[in-house]
């Protein structure tokens, strides 16, 4: 995790300020998801998803950054889905006195019996995609379901495998409360239909989009959570685009962050911590 001033074992810490007259921020960074495959598709994978608060089985440590510094929030935009699917791309914090930027990686698109194989990204597209595209440890992210039906990877399960029945669904994504409400992000999206094996499958929590059935369009996947696009189903159906990622930091209370442009937003959580969420690309500064 190449970050300039990351926490470590001996350094000095509390209350959220760090040795050196830095302040800690927890973040939850989520890379856009991939679009879901044509034509019998996969689901696409979810955008790697990265968090330092309150889940363990996915936390990041901490970093620090600087007051009246300013920072570039990048926020991923989803891949497209339709005939011709994407996968998604990158989110992250960079810039500022920041070694290297810190980024979750877009989710692969679903592969399918037209239109491209899967690929790898942040969680894998469905049909084979790999997750993990960034090699972090904790994971951002799980592989995809194997054949043509399958489920997109998911920010902590691998995509459902393809066969008879609804089985290609999403990979679960993962819930967090750093804006102060319980929310789950990073979710895959589920295999199309074919009604020789089998209906369409559900999207994984957090956002991942339900594939289509027979004929249909895969839906898309959430906006601000980072979910894979639904697979499209047999006979032409199209794949749903992925949604689009998304960048919280919280910082400690008595802070102020300043944040551009305007369609980003600051508020305040229930126990204080001041909240800044990136839904577009833009600057955060700290005060």
């Amino acid at each position: 995790m190449p970050i300039l001033g990351s926490i470590g074992a001996g350094s000095a810490r509390g209350y959220g300020y760090a040795s050196g007259g830095g302040i800690e921020i927890s973040y939850l960074v989520v890379a856009g998801g991939g679009g879901g495959g044509f034509n019998q598709g996969s689901g696409g994978g979810a955008g790697g998803t990265r968090i330092s608060f309150d889940t363990p089985i996915n936390a990041d440590s901490p970093i620090v950054i600087t007051k009246g510094t300013s920072y570039t929030i990048t926020v991923g935009n989803g891949g497209n889905g339709g005939t011709s699917p994407t996968s998604g791309s990158d989110s992250g914090i960079s810039g500022g006195d920041l070694a290297a930027a810190f980024e979750a990686t877009g989710g692969g698109r679903g592969g399918a019996s037209s239109g491209g194989g899967a690929q790898n990204g942040g969680s894998g597209g469905g049909r084979g995609g790999t997750g993990n595209e960034g090699g972090y440890t904790p994971a951002e992210g799980f592989d995809g379901g194997t054949g043509p039906q399958a489920g997109g990877g998911g920010a902590t399960a691998v995509g459902g495998n393809e066969s008879p029945g609804p089985t290609g669904v999403g990979g679960a994504g993962i819930t967090s409360s750093l804006t102060g409400s319980a929310t789950p992000y990073g979710g895959g999206g589920g295999g199309g239909g074919f009604h020789a094996r089998g209906p369409a499958s559900p999207g994984g929590v957090g956002g991942g989009g339900n594939g289509g059935g027979q004929g249909g369009t895969g839906q898309a996947g959430d906006d601000g959570k980072g979910g894979g696009g639904g697979g499209g189903g047999a006979d032409n159906g199209q794949g749903g685009a992925g949604g689009n990622g998304v960048v919280v930091l919280s910082a400690p209370a008595g802070s102020t962050w300043t944040v551009a442009p305007g369609s980003n937003s600051t508020s305040t959580a229930p126990d204080g911590r001041k909240i800044a969420t990136f839904t577009v690309s833009g600057t955060a500064e700290i005060g």
